[in-house]
């Protein structure tokens, strides 16, 4: 691959470069050709189906236990931080 469009894809330009003037179809199909060059790789593992996440989602019930149980907890610390004073 030329080096110089090498870097227009990587964004490795110049840094006197101007975009503006060198970007354009010229440079989309220029660019295009030099991708194509590249080979195909088939990956098997692309085809796999994904990993289940680590983490579960919490069913409503369980965040409505967990907000009670929260509450709750408020609650008691409030009633101590009162008894305290």
């Amino acid at each position: 691959m030329d080096r110089e469009v090498e870097g227009f894809i990587t964004g490795h330009r110049p840094k006197n470069a101007n975009a503006g003037h060198d970007y354009g179809d010229r440079w989309v199909a220029t660019m295009a050709a030099e991708i194509e060059k590249y080979p195909r790789y088939k990956i098997a593992a692309l085809k796999k189906a994904p990993a289940p996440h680590k983490r579960q989602r919490r069913t409503p019930a369980q965040l409505a236990a967990a907000a009670e149980a929260k509450t709750i907890r408020q609650a008691s610390r409030a009633k101590r931080a009162e008894q305290t004073k």
